[in-house]
């Protein structure tokens, strides 16, 4: 299933009481520019997405990023690169369960108003790119990050032990 074009849909957000039964057979997503905002769990469960198109999204009045790709378990690709997130104060969850996505650039990202950021990399275990180094590690936010990180590095050492991967800079 290729979900490619919306009539005036101007909005996506998903919550728990949304139904989410069709969203394993969802595969790609390619956002109109009708689309103009996300919030959290647009995508989540989206079991079988390997590629969305957010790249060019206007993010910059979005609040609440949780769990927006959670469950995305064959995500392949995703460029949010060029997003505007300064006035997120949530990011939990975000990416959880994006089991194969092997990178993702968040190097630009102002997370200076996000408070919440448990568990945005969990159970992301192919994740061998991910540059944060933006992100201002005196904020409270930070706090709760540093969990998800430390999973991140254990997961790292023990790959680099089992020859699985190659590190080459931490900083």
């Amino acid at each position: 299933l290729l979900i490619s074009s919306f009539v005036a849909f101007p909005a996506i957000e998903a919550t728990p009481s949304t139904s989410t039964a069709a969203r394993p057979a969802i595969t790609a997503i390619t956002l109109p520019k009708s689309v103009t905002t996300i919030e959290k769990q647009a995508f989540y469960s989206c079991k079988s997405l390997t590629y969305v198109d957010v790249a060019d999204l206007d993010t910059s009045n979005i609040t609440n990023m949780s769990g927006m790709f959670s469950s995305c378990n064959v995500l392949t690709e995703l460029d949010v690169s060029k997003w505007d997130t300064s006035k997120v104060n949530s990011m939990q969850l975000m990416f959880q369960e994006c089991l194969v996505l092997p990178s993702l650039d968040v190097s630009n990202w102002d997370t200076s108003s996000c408070t919440v950021m448990n568990h945005m990399f969990y159970s992301c275990g192919q994740l061998t790119e991910l540059d944060i180094h933006a992100t201002d590690p005196s904020r409270e936010g930070m706090k709760s990050l540093a969990f998800t990180y430390g999973h991140l590095f254990r997961m790292l050492v023990k790959a680099k032990k089992e020859g699985k991967a190659n590190v080459t800079n931490v900083t």
